[in-house]
């Protein structure tokens, strides 16, 4: 079951759904379009929508979301009232709840969505509550003054915090309130919520109550909750599934033990495929870079912290063998898994792991460079100083232009003696090079003390 597959099955759904409905709702039309990130697949769309047109005068707008979101819940179903008096403004259904004083147990914002099932089950709960409203609706789009007034009442809940009385909705306003309605929609499908949809009813009263901005439908959920526990769950038994699967009882995502394991260890193993290929790269910097010297000092030093980039990119890698994890632990349940990953992985994440892919490849072949770059290299005619900490600049000094080298038992790390020793080739011009951080073992200075002295460098010897 491909992305492709999975996506295509909700939006046929979904137009079945609302076929069905218009024709058990009275609409005069029924039209279905979609909105694509990229492409024109079902796995590209973005949000898809079945607008329903009524002859009393307005349009309920089917709006199914499947990423995009700033939140971490995605594919979401909902609906909008859109009278003919304000065709430019559409009322979300929960919030013109409230306003129609509809009370309801039933959400009207439903995420989750994973397959034909869930949406059926989805579109079926919204249609019950919205044939419920359908006389109110009718009687308020009728009614141009209270409809206006309900307008005036729904602007001043959207721009509230800005301050702004708003009549005319000009471009900034329209902005303004297309951001409100992400917002709206994330907040409907997070906490509280969530809690709510997981059947932690009182948990969830208690976060409503203390919300500081509580919407005329929060309120009268509010008061319904406090009156009793519904004995329905607040979404479809499908959807309600789907939440506990991934969730916890307070909203927070749930952690697998199982599938965490697992993919901490598929991380440790493509942390071992990626270390022979960054200690690949590593010699073949460390080959260019020793060409034409008779000593290079410090890159095998280094070379352990190829576990670095090899230890990102396991985890980057993880990411695209999940679906084998989830085959070899989720026999029973895979397809389901496999949907669920769907939905909450859409083309969108696909393309950023991949850019980030990217950008950790270049940045862990860059950084073994710089690694194997930290050096110090004696050539036929002179030493090229690379002591600078990751940095690709390099010094040239002829072998006259050293004065010595010198040892030096200890030195001095927060202010306090360590009895840590090295050699120093002290340059005429002041300058000195130690190198402690080149060479990790006092008997490995043989070669090197050799070939120096072999070019006519006065070396101290050690005391």
């Amino acid at each position: 079951m491909t992305r492709q597959n999975t996506m295509q099955e909700i939006i046929d759904e979904m137009n079945r759904s609302a076929k069905t409905f218009a024709e058990q709702s009275g609409a005069i039309t029924c039209e279905t379009f979609s909105v694509f990130k990229k492409g024109s697949q079902a796995e590209n769309i973005k949000q898809h929508f079945a607008e329903l047109v009524y002859p009393a005068g307005y349009v309920l707008l089917f709006q199914y979301t499947a990423h995009g979101l700033a939140g971490v819940v995605n594919s979401i179903l909902e609906c909008y009232l859109i009278p003919d008096c304000f065709p430019a403004l559409p009322y979300p259904l929960s919030h013109i709840a409230g306003f129609l004083e509809t009370d309801t147990p039933l959400l009207l914002t439903i995420p989750m969505i994973s397959d034909a099932q869930t949406m059926r089950d989805s579109f079926a709960q919204l249609a019950e509550v919205i044939i419920g409203m359908q006389p109110k609706i009718e009687t308020l789009v009728s009614d141009s003054d209270r409809c206006a007034a309900v307008r005036i009442s729904f602007l001043e809940h959207v721009f509230a915090e800005t301050k702004k009385q708003i009549t005319v909705l000009d471009d900034e306003a329209l902005w303004t309130l297309e951001f409100f309605y992400t917002l709206l929609t994330n907040h409907m499908a997070g906490d509280p919520y969530l809690r709510y949809m997981y059947g932690n009813t009182d948990k969830a009263l208690v976060k409503l109550e203390r919300m500081k901005y509580k919407s005329n439908y929060e309120q009268r959920l509010i008061r319904l909750l406090q009156k009793e526990v519904p004995a329905r769950p607040a979404v479809p038994l499908s959807v309600q599934e789907n939440i506990r699967a991934k969730y916890n009882k307070n909203g927070s995502p749930k952690s697998a033990g199982k599938e965490v394991g697992a993919l901490f260890l598929s991380w440790i193993i493509w942390t071992v495929i990626w270390i022979p290929f960054f200690v690949g790269i590593f010699f073949l910097f460390y080959f260019v870079e020793s060409r034409n010297a008779e000593l290079v000092l410090g890159p095998m030093a280094q070379l352990p912290f190829v576990f670095l980039p090899s230890f990102l990119m396991g985890i980057c890698s993880s990411y695209y063998s999940r679906h084998f994890v989830y085959r070899l632990l989720f026999k029973k349940s895979y397809e389901k898994q496999q949907r669920l990953d769907h939905i909450e992985n859409g083309p969108g994440s696909d393309r950023l792991m991949k850019v980030f892919f990217t950008l950790l490849l270049i940045g862990g072949m860059f950084f073994t460079l710089l690694m194997v770059k930290w050096n110090v290299k004696l050539l036929p005619n002179g030493i090229v100083d690379n002591s600078a900490f990751f940095s690709l600049k390099e010094t040239y000094y002829r072998y006259k232009e050293v004065d010595k080298v010198y040892y030096k038992p200890n030195r001095i790390i927060d202010d306090e003696p360590v009895d840590f020793s090295s050699y120093v080739i002290a340059l005429k011009n002041g300058e000195q090079i130690d190198l402690y951080d080149f060479v990790p073992e006092e008997k490995d200075y043989d070669e090197f003390l050799s070939l120096i002295r072999k070019k006519g460098v006065p070396v101290e010897k050690q005391p």
